[in-house]
């Protein structure tokens, strides 16, 4: 299988009140798959509408076989029709995984706002909306027919 994106980006919110250990672990095994002790994640502190501080953590991921494994990890939760919403205009592939599951140890989409956002430039060429969504559709075809 050939990988369908460039590089991909998780990022997540840690307020406060979470353990920033915790929602480090989380992000690295929604990338990973374990609990990677070498990954780099990159954390950015912001302040809050109340003054609290807010960690924004970011996990760039842009190994070939890494982002397979990724791509392995999310694929039984997509379904065809979900390629033409997930991709914008700049051919990104947008996902939100649940922060509170990936602790867990699952990976799974999102049901609530406590999120990992998953962001991630599909491989098109000629680089339009259109092809990568026809892309996706289908690796997601072929994943399902198996």
């Amino acid at each position: 299988m050939e990988s369908l994106f460039h590089y991909v980006i998780l990022k997540v919110f840690c307020y406060s009140t979470e353990s920033e250990e915790k929602v480090r672990e989380s992000l690295v095994f929604a990338g990973y798959g374990n609990k990677n002790e070498d990954a780099e994640v990159e954390v950015q502190a912001l302040e809050g509408s109340f003054g609290d501080e807010i960690k924004v953590m970011e996990l760039k991921i842009e190994k070939a076989r890494d982002i397979k494994n990724l791509w392995r990890n999310i694929i039984p939760f997509l379904d065809v029709d979900d390629a033409d919403k997930s991709i914008d205009e700049e051919c990104f592939f947008h996902m939100r995984l649940s922060k509170e599951r990936a602790f867990n140890g699952h990976i799974m989409p999102a049901d609530d706002n406590n999120i990992i956002s998953l962001k991630g430039k599909v491989k098109s060429f000629p680089s339009s909306r259109e092809n990568a969504v026809s892309i996706i559709k289908d690796a997601i075809s072929r994943y399902h027919k198996n």
